[in-house]
């Protein structure tokens, strides 16, 4: 007769001393199953995605809340009126990553969390802050980017590449999006973009390099 592989507590009660063993060392869940008394304690839940998304939110409503106060106190030239300024990229960044959030949310309350139409991407750095935000459409054959902002420098690229990553998994031909300031034209057309004759920015998903 085949014998199974003695399980850890027949092993120690047969191996160990008898003081050295003792099951109320070692208490049992309701299920029978060993639990506590040892070992390594449970990895903490992780927050939802809704959670996650409500927490970037309240984090992006607060920095552009400071900035807008600094603006009423005269401590900063009006973001809308000065939008070269570090205060003013940032406010607009800020706008566009909160767009994104928007419109997450709504497509979530529509559709769900798996959305096959709607691609969000999103950039956090190692404390979990969102620095980075990005939102595409998809259609049959093309994507078009709805929004784009960073608050930290280089991260906008990680934001486009997940877009573009996430373009050629879907296998459409090509991705669009409209730019509003000569400052975002220099950015698209640095990471490969080209001005297509109806006035949008155009990347061809074949010819997309990862930065």
């Amino acid at each position: 007769m085949i014998r199974p592989w003695p399980t850890p507590y027949f092993l120690n009660k047969a191996c160990l001393p008898k003081e050295a063993w003792s099951p109320e060392d070692h208490p049992r869940d309701e299920a029978g199953r060993f639990g506590g008394g040892g070992g390594k304690p449970a990895a903490p839940a992780l927050p939802s995605a809704q959670a996650t998304r409500d927490a970037h939110m309240a984090q992006v409503d607060t920095r552009k809340a400071e900035l807008e106060g600094m603006v009423e106190r005269g401590e900063i030239p009006h973001v809308l009126e000065d939008p070269l300024s570090s205060e003013g990229i940032e406010h607009a960044a800020l706008t566009h990553m909160k767009s994104v959030l928007e419109r997450h949310a709504d497509m979530v309350r529509r559709y769900g969390e798996n959305t096959r139409n709607y691609v969000p991407a999103y950039v956090t750095d190692s404390q979990g802050k969102l620095i980075a935000a990005g939102d595409m459409t998809v259609g049959k054959q093309a994507g078009y980017i709805n929004n784009v902002g960073s608050v930290v420098r280089g991260t906008g690229a990680k934001v486009m590449d997940k877009l573009m990553m996430a373009a050629k998994a879907k296998g459409i031909s090509y991705v669009d999006l409209e730019s509003e300031s000569p400052q975002s034209d220099q950015f698209y057309e640095k990471i490969g973009f080209s001005r297509h004759p109806n006035g949008s920015w155009r990347m061809y998903v074949k010819n997309w390099r990862r930065p």
